[in-house]
């Protein structure tokens, strides 16, 4: 590969990142690929990009516009294996470059499931570690295991047929080989089956990535020869033939704005190492909070436009071509202004208002007078009714309104300040405002700097601050990246939630120290009795649960006998669940800022029933626990096996029983019905319960919550 192409690989369950650098020690690996990533990486024609491992679940998939833009632009992208495979498989015809068995058999039509390809892992932090298998990987080896002798077909087609039947987030080897259990095949198959995939090399995703990335390591062509490669026009192709990407709003919108060439000394540098762009969007957010003259700026930039549409031919022009073509109606004499002034354009734009189909009387206007502050409705149609044109032409769904504040924009200090200011805040990022108390508290503030006095203000600021509505505004400042020391609001009119704040340094010593930490008071105690009483209606539809061995799972969990009933989470306990109150206590608790829920179940205990020395799945990185009947006995925990391994946990169970009893280990109480909770990382430190004593049901409600 010549050595001044970039080649970028995304890569995470499938390959290690350890094994593309074998394999090509120049590459960019990234984890797996995301919707709004791949256009912040800064590419130029003979680039290439190598995509393998995607996510879906807990963000938006790579979107097939966004490989379009990067085609287009020349950079040669292939696929294979998992997200890869898919996105070849449906943007072959324009160019995407598919690599292996997976690939071919989604284009062909063989596979045409997403889910043969999903699977759930674990973080970045831990590499990515699959916790369950991918169907198209277990297909691959049972189809091997009877090839060679090792199961029958039989066997087989019921384990891949039991895997099918499964949400691919629970096809984890104890959950399949139980399912092809229950289907009828033989406990001696199975164990077989499990002991050729124990053995076995890589599976078809692996074999898959390996080949695509000798196919992009084998790559010669400098960038003017791909150039050349593409012929002539350049550009996209479908089936060899030239065609036009589309332009679309929302491309603009994914699409960043790259620093241009006089920004300041080490501007790029303050981008990051990974030279990760602020899309367009995110800097005029930047702008709008952070920056005064933004409002005078956006209703100038407007103005520009609309009245651009007056004079013919003068669209596509540059911004100085575009002012001068405006000298001839309106007096704008420098051309240099980031922004010009807002009174001649006014007067040009009022004269004009019939011919661009806008309000030119404040009868005409309707209900879009509501964008007009009282003091502004008094004023003079020629005064006002600009102003009310300007704020139009934002929620205009055919304008692209974006791309000429940009344009406008490259050469003011401003713009430089909120590129530095958001790469800044991605080094500390805080995350997302997710309480409603909160959020609702930011944005007043936001509302109140910016100038409200009453509620008849809202819908003009919004406009003159790039908001469509509050609607728009609440779920831009929820994700807009903030450093985690502006977390809190954005003045003392945001600083008063009433979120129930745990002490986050005791709290956070707790988690780290024992890998538990009791929450006080974090729920609302009328929440969780309501809770306990639908439990409690539902009691006598829970399930049997009996394990009567000792296994290890896939995801390296750990299972010993155990003998209880299970119900599904009612409504009020998936409530619960996703608590918001709950979820922020959790993530100062545990200092896992990106923790969402996966849901939440119920443990029965009748006379007798236990569960012996296990941990929880790997994905379930938090378990929440909340006694819903009085006196329901501690659970033991062992914290001094934080992270022991399943054969080291086999040896205690061997040594010391099912539920070990003894001074080296320690009691966990859960709370009961006062709003407090008790969480504990169940997939790092081995946990059990002793035979339940009690003569009526014992009634456990558990939560759990992962950090994708």
């Amino acid at each position: 590969m010549n050595h001044t192409s970039r080649l970028v690989v995304t890569a995470g369950p499938t390959i290690s990142r350890e094994d593309v650098h074998r394999m090509l020690p120049e590459a960019e690996v990234r984890g797996p690929v995301a919707a709004d990533q791949v256009l912040r990486w800064e590419w130029d024609a003979g680039d290439t990009l190598v995509v393998i491992d995607g996510v879906f679940l807990q963000s938006r998939a790579v979107r097939h516009k966004e490989l379009l833009a990067l085609l287009d632009r020349g950079v040669t992208v292939y696929g294979a294996s998992s997200m890869g495979a898919l996105r070849a498989a449906e943007l072959e015809a324009f160019g995407m470059r598919g690599v292996g068995k997976v690939f071919r058999s989604y284009r062909d039509g063989v596979l045409v499931g997403d889910d043969e390809v999903a699977l759930t892992h674990a973080d970045a932090e831990s590499a990515y570690r699959p916790t369950s298998w991918a169907l198209v990987d277990l297909r691959d080896a049972a189809g091997a295991a009877a090839r060679e002798g090792a199961i029958d077909q039989v066997t087989a087609r019921t384990v891949v047929e039991a895997a099918k039947s499964l949400p691919f987030t629970a096809r984890d080897d104890f959950t399949i080989l139980d399912a092809a259990r229950r289907r009828g095949c033989r406990a001696a198959a199975l164990d077989s089956f499990r002991a050729y995939c124990a053995a076995r090399g890589p599976g078809v995703k692996h074999r898959d990535a390996v080949a695509a990335l000798a196919i992009a390591g084998a790559t010669t062509l400098t960038s003017d020869m791909r150039a050349a490669d593409r012929g002539p026009s350049g550009g996209l192709r479908y089936r060899g033939a030239p065609v036009q990407l589309a332009t679309t709003t929302h491309l603009r919108r994914w699409t960043p704005t790259s620093p241009p060439f006089s920004a300041p000394d080490g501007e790029r540098e303050t981008l990051g190492s990974e030279r990760v762009l602020a899309r367009d969007d995110e800097v005029l957010t930047q702008l709008a909070l952070d920056w005064p003259e933004y409002p005078a700026f956006q209703r100038s930039v407007a103005a520009e436009c609309l009245l651009l549409q007056t004079q013919p031919q003068s669209g596509n022009a540059a911004v100085g071509e575009q002012r001068r073509a405006l000298g001839d109606i309106a007096d704008v004499s420098d051309h240099d202004r980031t922004h010009l002034e807002w009174e001649p354009l006014a007067r040009a734009l009022s004269t004009r208002l019939p011919d661009l189909g806008l309000p030119s009387s404040s009868s005409e206007a309707g209900d879009a007078l509501t964008l007009l502050r009282d003091e502004e409705r008094d004023q003079p149609w020629e005064t006002a009714g600009p102003l009310l044109a300007v704020r139009l032409w934002l929620a205009d769904p055919r304008v692209d309104w974006r791309t000429p504040l940009i344009e406008r924009l490259q050469g003011c200090p401003a713009y430089h300040q909120a590129l530095a200011a958001l790469a800044d805040a991605r080094t500390d990022a805080a995350p997302p405002v997710n309480d409603p108390t909160a959020l609702r508290d930011v944005c007043r503030s936001v509302l109140v700097r910016w100038g409200v006095q009453r509620a008849s203000d809202v819908p003009a600021v919004l406009r003159d601050h790039g908001f469509t509505g509050i609607d728009a505004m609440v779920s831009t400042l929820r994700a807009h990246p903030r450093k985690a020391t502006d977390a809190s609001g954005t003045g003392e009119e945001g600083a008063g939630h009433t979120v129930p704040h745990v002490g986050h340094g005791t709290a956070r010593a707790d988690w780290d120290r024992h890998g538990s930490v009791l929450l006080p008071g974090v729920l609302d105690a009328e929440r969780v009795k309501a809770t306990a009483t639908e439990a409690h209606e539902q009691i006598g539809t829970a399930t049997p649960y009996e394990r009567d061995e000792v296994s290890s799972h896939r995801d390296g969990s750990f299972a010993s006998p155990a003998h209880c009933g299970l119900l599904p989470a009612g409504p009020r306990l998936q409530q619960l669940a996703f608590d918001e109150h709950l979820l922020t206590a959790l993530r100062e608790a545990t200092g896992m800022s990106q923790l969402v829920p996966r849901g939440g179940s119920l443990v029965v205990y009748h006379h007798g029933d236990f569960q012996g020395l296990h941990t929880d799945p790997a994905e379930a990185t938090v378990t929440v626990g909340i006694a819903l009947t009085e006196r329901l006995p501690s659970m033991w925990w062992a914290p001094s096996l934080r992270d022991a391994s399943p054969d080291r946990l086999a040896e205690v169970v061997a040594d010391k029983g099912f539920w070990p009893e003894c001074a080296e280990f320690e009691r966990l109480g859960h709370p009961h019905a006062d709003g407090s909770v008790r969480a504990f990382a169940g997939n790092r430190i081995p946990h059990w319960r002793t035979p339940y004593s009690g003569e009526e049901p014992g009634l456990l409600a558990i939560l759990s919550y992962t950090d994708p």
